[in-house]
């Protein structure tokens, strides 16, 4: 699987999919025969899974290969990148697929990691927490209201609960929800300006809070 992905690896073009959901096409994430190549690394950088994208949007993992806690790092052209990205930045979002991911990392300006659904979520989150301690966590959940018990909001706020992070979910107008859309993409794709003042709003909140830890640790130190 690996040999496979270094070999395609120069194949990052755009394809229907990325048409379809207006993201652009991002490196470490290839294209072969139409098919979005996603792969999934753990937090020590081991490759473990890759989910490949039709065209129509159909998914599947690589066969034999293990998804839960793994995740994709949008732009990361591997694992050791994905990994240095995480490492320097003082915040990390974590969405479900890949195309919120990447809407995400593209208004947002900061590392975003797909975990390929709302199920894995919570391993990912956790993952990440154990990892790196200090990390601020932000969960940008889909916000599943026409399904009973609206998973992808319980789910993230499950994950966010658990690694101690902050959920956030798509500013949607009553007829956007009327009209199905559910995630940060499908926003993104009627109005991204919104998205983007949504993301800078949340941004400058979590640097603020940060900021703030910091100065009372400085002065804590003084007394």
């Amino acid at each position: 699987m690996s040999e496979e992905l270094r070999i395609n690896n120069s194949g990052v073009k755009p394809t229907e999919y990325h048409k379809t959901k207006q993201i652009e096409a991002t490196p470490g994430a290839p294209s072969r025969n139409g098919d979005v190549w996603v792969p999934g690394y753990d937090v020590e950088g081991k490759l473990w899974t890759v989910q490949y994208i039709k065209e129509d949007g159909t998914k599947r993992f690589a066969k034999d290969s293990r998804k839960h806690g793994c995740f994709h790092l949008v732009g990361a052209p591997n694992g050791a990148s994905a990994l240095q990205q995480v490492a320097m930045s003082p915040v990390v979002v974590i969405a479900e697929g890949y195309a919120t991911a990447a809407t995400i990392a593209e208004h947002g300006k900061v590392p975003t990691l797909a975990a390929y659904d709302s199920g894995n979520l919570l391993s990912v989150a956790t993952s990440i927490r154990e990892r790196w301690p200090d990390k601020t966590i932000i969960i940008a959940g889909d916000d599943d209201h026409s399904l009973e018990n609206n998973p992808g909001r319980e789910k993230a706020l499950s994950a966010a609960e658990a690694a101690t992070g902050i959920a956030i979910f798509p500013n949607f107008s009553a007829e956007q929800r009327a009209n199905g859309l559910t995630d940060f993409n499908d926003l993104a794709t009627e109005n991204s300006d919104v998205v983007s003042r949504q993301l800078d709003e949340v941004l400058q909140g979590v640097r603020e809070q940060r900021l703030a830890a910091s100065q009372s640790i400085e002065l804590a130190r003084a007394v």
